[in-house]
C-alpha cells in the first residue's frame, strides 16, 4: 500500500505539523523505499519452516536456578525496621 503526497500533507495538517514540499518529498521517498523493502519479504516462501522463538541452537545455562528461601522469623525484619513497636513494624 502506497501513500500519496496529498495524503502525507493531509496527515501533517491533521497532526498540526507544517511541512514544506521538500520535506513531503523526503517522507514520500522514504515510504516508497520502505514499501519496496516490505515487498521483498512478502515474496519469500517460508511456509516449509517452523516458527522459532530463538534463532540459534544454543542453550542458556549461564543463568542460575532460582532457589526459594522462606524465612518466617519476624525478629530479622523487626531488627532492620526503622520504626517498630514490640513485634510490629510501623509504616508511615
Amino acid at each position: 500500500m502506497q501513500i500519496s503526497r496529498e495524503e502525507l500533507k493531509k496527515l501533517a495538517k491533521d497532526i498540526l505539523i507544517d511541512l514544506t514540499d521538500e520535506e513531503v518529498n523526503k517522507i514520500y521517498q522514504a515510504s516508497v523505499n520502505l514499501c519496496a523493502s516490505i515487498d521483498v519479504f512478502e515474496k519469500l516462501h517460508v511456509d516449509q519452516y517452523q516458527p522459532m522463538y530463538y534463532p540459534f541452537d544454543i542453550s542458556h545455562h549461564w543463568l542460575r536456578e532460582d532457589v526459594v528461601q522462606t524465612n518466617n522469623n519476624p525478629k530479622i525484619y523487626i531488627k532492620n525496621a526503622k520504626d517498630k513497636d514490640d513485634n510490629y513494624i510501623i509504616l508511615k
